[in-house]
């Protein structure tokens, strides 16, 4: 639909439309969230009258999209002309170094943050930098940040994070000590009970894994099952996994069965392509 409204914009030739900031802004953000940031940078490039709202979509939208490198070129694009970031602007900064890995450069632009704007960091950047640093399993750093947090910070995000890599790297004792602060803090948050008890299971600790399940039950909480959606022709159609009640699931398997077959047959192999495309990498 948001394709629709930006054909009919094109259509009726009114160039003041793409010079209304507001109007690109929603088109770039709605381009940047569905990951065509290919569209959303000609938007950018093309808007002569750019605002902080502007530069933080493409920063975040790169970030959001896994393209830290790209994220931080603009970034520094935005410095050099001058414009002043905002606690938003880091919010994507930080993303995009936590998914290329660049803890250094995560802790100097928090740092800058800081001292250089004079932006005081919220619980949602202390988040990512634990979230990062766990990555890397530099676990008792991430757990030093979230102490160091202001007094009054919301810690569900940082604790949450936290327990969240304790889990990828198997740290029992850390991954323990952050549920039991988020049971503190979210005691109706059935998600955070499975993932503990999921981290003993996967230590093998079944006793504790089975003694967190019937915590759950005692205090009888639910757990919504996770599901999917597709839209299509404007109808929402949503789905859990395995799911045999939709009406239409025998055809569903057997078109994905045809499907994968015909991939077969013409020796189909995924290749990761290459982000960068000569037709755009130069407009960063």
């Amino acid at each position: 639909m948001g394709k629709q409204l930006h054909c009919r914009i094109i259509r009726i030739r009114s160039s003041s439309v793409f010079d209304n900031v507001f109007v690109v802004n929603a088109l770039i953000d709605m381009y940047s969230k569905s990951g065509n940031m290919i569209s959303s940078m000609r938007l950018f490039e093309r808007l002569q009258g750019k605002d902080i709202i502007t530069w933080n979509s493409v920063i975040t939208g790169f970030a959001q999209n896994g393209h830290g490198d790209a994220s931080l070129s603009i970034f520094q694009k935005m410095i050099q002309e001058n414009v002043r970031p905002n606690d938003v602007t880091f919010i994507g900064v930080l993303t995009a170094c936590s998914h290329s890995g660049l803890e250094s450069e995560a802790l100097r632009f928090l740092d800058m943050m800081k001292k250089k704007f004079g932006l005081i960091p919220r619980s949602d950047h202390y988040a990512i930098l634990v979230d990062l640093l766990g990555r890397k399993n530099r676990l008792k750093e991430a757990l030093e940040v979230i102490e160091r947090a202001p007094s009054g910070s919301d810690h569900i995000g940082m604790w949450g994070a936290l327990l969240a890599t304790c889990r990828v790297h198997g740290n029992l004792e850390l991954a323990k000590r952050a549920a039991e602060a988020l049971f503190e803090l979210e005691p109706k948050n059935t998600g955070r009970y499975v993932m503990l008890s999921n981290i003993y299971a996967t230590a093998g600790r079944w006793d504790d894994s089975h003694r967190i399940r019937r915590l759950i039950d005692n205090m009888d909480l639910k757990k919504a099952a996770g599901s999917s959606w597709i839209e299509v022709k404007n109808a929402r159609r949503m789905f859990v996994a395995e799911d045999v009640f939709q009406s239409q699931v025998e055809d569903i398997q057997e078109l994905l069965l045809n499907l994968v077959n015909q991939m077969k047959d013409v020796g189909y192999m995924h290749i990761e392509e290459p982000f960068y495309s000569e037709e755009w990498s130069a407009l960063i």
